[in-house]
C-alpha cells in the first residue's frame, strides 16, 4: 500500500516539514493537557484543606471544579474553531496556550473556592486547542491512504497521553515543595512555563498560514483534482457560482452558506454526523467520569472502602496510565488498525474500556482483604491495579483518535474547524456535566460505602458506546472509514483516486447530504 512518503510531488524535505509542523501542533495539545491535569493529583487534597471542604462534598466540588472548564468549552468551542477557519489555526491555538498557561499559574495562587472555579471558567473559554488541532491535522493529512492517516490521529492521542503522564508525574512529585507556604503552586507554575515555552516555538516556527500539504492547490485539493486538470474544470469561485442553476450549482458551497450558523445547519442536517456526535458526547462522558472516579476512588479512605492513596501514590497510578497509553499509540496502534481497520478498532476499544472499568474495584477487595489478615498487601494491590489501569489506557487510546478520524473523515473539508469545533463543544459540555453529576453520585454512594456502583453505571455506557457504533449500516461504515471526496457537480470530469493510483471515478454530488467516497477494498 501507498505511502504518504511515497508520493512523488513531496520531496525529502517537504515531508520533514510538514512532520515538524504535525510536531508543533502535537506539542500545544500536550501543553494544554499537562497545565490542565498537573493538578489532578491534588485537587482532592486541595479543596478539603485548602478550601476547608467536608469529606462529604468533596467529590461533587472536585466535578463542579474540573467541570468548569469544559462548561467554558463548550461556550466557545463552535466560535474558536469557525474563527480557525477564517484566521487560521496558529493564532486561535497561541491564543488558547498563552490563556491556559496563564490560568494555570493563578489557579496554584487561589485560596477560595469560588475563585478557583472562576479561573478554570477563564481557561475555558479561551482554548478550543483540541479542535483546532483536530481540525489541522484533518488538513494535513487528507491526501494520506487511510492507515497513515490512522497514525497521525494516534500521535495526536500519544502526545495528549504523554502529557497526561508527565503532569501527573510533576503533580505527584512536586506538590507539597512550599513557595511562600503555599503547596500547591510549584506544580502550576511549572505547567505555565511549559506553557510559554511552546508558545514560542509556535510563533517561531509554525507558518502563519492554514497550511495544506503542498501537492495540491487549495481547489485542487477541496476536490480531489488531479494536477492538469485544472484547466478542464475551472475552480469553483462566487463568480462561476453565481454564474449557474441552482441545480448545477447545489454541490457548490455558496457565499451565503459559508457562514458559521449555516455550515452548523448543515452539520444538523448530516444523519451520520450526528449519530458519531452521539457516540462522541457518550464516549467522552465516560472518559471524563471515568478519570473523576479513579482520581475520587484512589484517595479515598479505606474506612469508605477506597484505597486510601496519598496525592503521590495517585499521582504514580495516572503517570502508569499515562506511560501504557503512549507506548501503545507508539508502537502496537498501527499493527491493531490494520488488523482490525477503522471501525472495528473502535468497537475493540469500547469493550476494552469496559472491561477495565468494572474491574477497577477488585483492587479495594484485594486491600481490605488483605489488611483483614493482617498481611502486606500494597504489592497485591497495586498489581491488580495497574493491570486494570492499563487495559483502560489501551481501551481509551484506542477509541480517542479512531473516533477523531470517523468524524473527520465524514465532515466537509472544508469546513473542518467548525465541524470539529462544534464536537469539542459537545465533548465540553459532556465533560463539564460529567464530573458535576459523577461527582454528586460518587458522593451519595460513598456515604453508603459502596464506590464501585459508579464503576458499574459507567461501564454501562462504555457498552452503549458499543451498541450504538455496532449499529452503522455497511454505507456509514464505508463513509467513517476514508475520508470524504467533493466533486464540483454534475459534468465534471472524473477525479483520480490519487492515493492509490487508480482511475477510479468518484461520484458527481448534486445534493450537500451527499458524499462520495474512495472504496479501497473491503471494508473491515
Amino acid at each position: 500500500q501507498m505511502k504518504e512518503t511515497d508520493d512523488p510531488k513531496l520531496n525529502s524535505l517537504e515531508r520533514r516539514q510538514l512532520w515538524f509542523r504535525l510536531l508543533i501542533v502535537f506539542s500545544i495539545v500536550a501543553s494544554d493537557v499537562i497545565c490542565l491535569s498537573v493538578t489532578m493529583p491534588f485537587i482532592p487534597d486541595m479543596i478539603r484543606h485548602r478550601f476547608g471542604i467536608s469529606e462529604e462534598w468533596v467529590g461533587t466540588t472536585t466535578g463542579i471544579l474540573l467541570g468548569s472548564f469544559s462548561l467554558a468549552t463548550f461556550v466557545s468551542g463552535p466560535f474558536i474553531g469557525h474563527f480557525s477557519d477564517i484566521y487560521g489555526r496558529k493564532r486561535m491555538m497561541m491564543l488558547g496556550v498563552a490563556t491556559t498557561g496563564l490560568c494555570t499559574a493563578l489557579f496554584g495562587m487561589t485560596s477560595t473556592y469560588s475563585v478557583a472555579v472562576l479561573v478554570r471558567l477563564l481557561g475555558g473559554l479561551t482554548n478550543g486547542n483540541v479542535g483546532v488541532a483536530k481540525a489541522f491535522i484533518s488538513d494535513m493529512t487528507l491526501d494520506w491512504p487511510s492507515e497513515t492517516r490512522s497514525i497521525a490521529f494516534a500521535y495526536f492521542g500519544a502526545a495528549f497521553s504523554f502529557a497526561r503522564a508527565l503532569s501527573s508525574a510533576l503533580g505527584g512529585l512536586t506538590y507539597g515543595i512550599p513557595i511562600q507556604g503555599n503547596p500547591y503552586l510549584l506544580p502550576c507554575l511549572i505547567g505555565a512555563a511549559i506553557s510559554v515555552f511552546v508558545m514560542l516555538i509556535t510563533w517561531v516556527f509554525l507558518p502563519d498560514e492554514q497550511i495544506i500539504p503542498p501537492s495540491r492547490t487549495t481547489e485542487q485539493q477541496r476536490h480531489k483534482m488531479p494536477d492538469g486538470l485544472s484547466n478542464i474544470t475551472p475552480p469553483v469561485t462566487p463568480e462561476l457560482v453565481s454564474s449557474r442553476t441552482s441545480d448545477e450549482t447545489s454541490s457548490l458551497p455558496s457565499p451565503d452558506d459559508r457562514g458559521m450558523m449555516a455550515g452548523l445547519r448543515l452539520i444538523a442536517s448530516d444523519p451520520l454526523l450526528l449519530r458519531l456526535q452521539m457516540i462522541f458526547a457518550l464516549n467522552s462522558f465516560c472518559n471524563s467520569i471515568t478519570v473523576l472516579y479513579i482520581m475520587l476512588f484512589q484517595t479515598l479512605p479505606i474506612e469508605y472502602f477506597g484505597l486510601g492513596f496519598t496525592s503521590k501514590e495517585a499521582g504514580v497510578s495516572f503517570s502508569y496510565f499515562g506511560a501504557v497509553s503512549v507506548v501503545f499509540q507508539l508502537v502496537f496502534f498501527k499493527s491493531v488498525h490494520r488488523r482490525f481497520g477503522v471501525y472495528r478498532t473502535y468497537l475493540l476499544g469500547t469493550l476494552l474500556a469496559c472491561f477495565a472499568v468494572l474491574g477497577m474495584p477488585v483492587a479495594s477487595v484485594t486491600y481490605i482483604v488483605g489488611a483483614m489478615e493482617a498481611h502486606t498487601t500494597k504489592v497485591l494491590t497495586w498489581s491488580v491495579l495497574f493491570f486494570f489501569i492499563g487495559v483502560m489506557g489501551v481501551g481509551m487510546m484506542t477509541c480517542l483518535p479512531v473516533l477523531g478520524m470517523m468524524l473527520s473523515n465524514a465532515a466537509d473539508p472544508t469546513r473542518q474547524g467548525l465541524t470539529q469545533g462544534a464536537s469539542l463543544a459537545v465533548e465540553a459540555f459532556i465533560r463539564a456535566i460529567g464530573p458535576v453529576l459523577g461527582g454528586i453520585v460518587f458522593s451519595f454512594f460513598v456515604n453508603f460505602q459502596m464506590p464501585y456502583v459508579p464503576m458499574v453505571l459507567i461501564s454501562l455506557g462504555y457498552l452503549a458506546c458499543w451498541r450504538v457504533s455496532s449499529s452503522m449500516s455497511e454505507a456509514d461504515r464505508l463513509k467513517v472509514s476514508e475520508p470524504r471526496r467533493i466533486v464540483p457537480g454534475p459534468g465534471s470530469v472524473p477525479a483520480l483516486d490519487l492515493a492509490n493510483g487508480s482511475d477510479e471515478e468518484i461520484m458527481d454530488i448534486t445534493d450537500p447530504s451527499e458524499l462520495s467516497y474512495r472504496n479501497k477494498g473491503r471494508l473491515r
